[in-house]
């Protein structure tokens, strides 16, 4: 994956700085998103429906960013948690979404 950023000239994280730095930064991310996402339910913005929502998946978030991290590979097809990881960011933003929708209607 990172030769075919490289190839095409695309200057991408892990072609730029590396993949080990890569999954620092995503680890590190990872850790600012989760409280982001928590705030809205302890700033009393949303209720309950949202903010349990957010923190079992931000708990899921991060256990696969720390898995993201401990990963040694160099080859795309040993990349299985980046992959999983990638997936799961975006069935995640789709749930907190729609938690966001159902805390709305709960509280109405």
């Amino acid at each position: 994956m990172e030769a075919d950023y490289s190839k095409a000239g695309v200057p991408m994280l892990p072609v730029t700085h590396g993949l080990a730095n890569t999954r620092r930064q995503i680890l590190a991310y990872s850790l600012l998103l989760v409280p982001v996402t928590i705030a809205p339910a302890v700033l009393g913005l949303t209720g309950w429906a949202y903010g349990g929502t957010a923190a079992v998946l931000g708990a899921i978030f991060i256990a696969m960013a720390v898995q993201v991290s401990r990963n040694t590979a160099t080859v795309a097809a040993e990349m299985v948690p980046e992959k999983k990881l990638f997936k799961f960011s975006l069935l995640y933003l789709a749930i907190l979404f729609g938690a966001l929708v159902a805390d709305r209607l709960i509280l109405a």
